[in-house]
């Protein structure tokens, strides 16, 4: 069992276990923004959408290291643009880091904006996202919701 610190923006510790077999070589790759090392150890079986025990993905830690290369990897490699952490999708995360790139790229993949309304609310804290960019982002999609 591994400790690692992924999202500094949500401050969560995630702790690699059986959940995401042998995950930590993928997410240390992924810390380290080494995408040869991410990249060998997918294409070696290892699963873009394992979490860690506490629901954190590839995709999600890709986005919260504002890492487009790794975003785009990990989609490339069958990454759901879609699953949730908390309930918010990669989408609510790439607003909160400001990672333009990664969004485009998620939406390339088919990734749609998810949040509940507090979730949405709370994107209020950040002012980047009052931009006509995540605006757009933001109100299409949570129409859906």
């Amino acid at each position: 069992m591994r400790i690692i610190k992924i999202f500094s923006v949500i401050s969560i510790t995630a702790i690699i276990s059986g959940y995401c077999d042998r995950g930590g070589d993928l997410f240390d790759a992924i810390i380290s923004k080494n995408t040869d090392k991410a990249e060998a150890a997918l294409k070696s079986g290892y699963d873009a959408n394992c979490t860690t025990t506490d629901g954190v993905t590839p995709l999600l830690a890709a986005v919260n290291g504002k890492d487009i290369s790794m975003v785009e990897l990990i989609l490339k490699y069958n990454g759901n643009p879609n699953t949730t952490y908390g309930g918010a999708s990669p989408l609510y995360f790439a607003a909160i880091a400001n990672c333009v790139e990664c969004a485009q790229k998620i939406i390339s993949y088919g990734g749609r904006f998810l949040a509940d309304p507090v979730q949405i609310s709370y994107l209020k804290n950040y002012k980047h996202t009052e931009s006509a960019f995540w605006q757009s982002i933001i109100s299409k999609d949570s129409k859906k919701n």
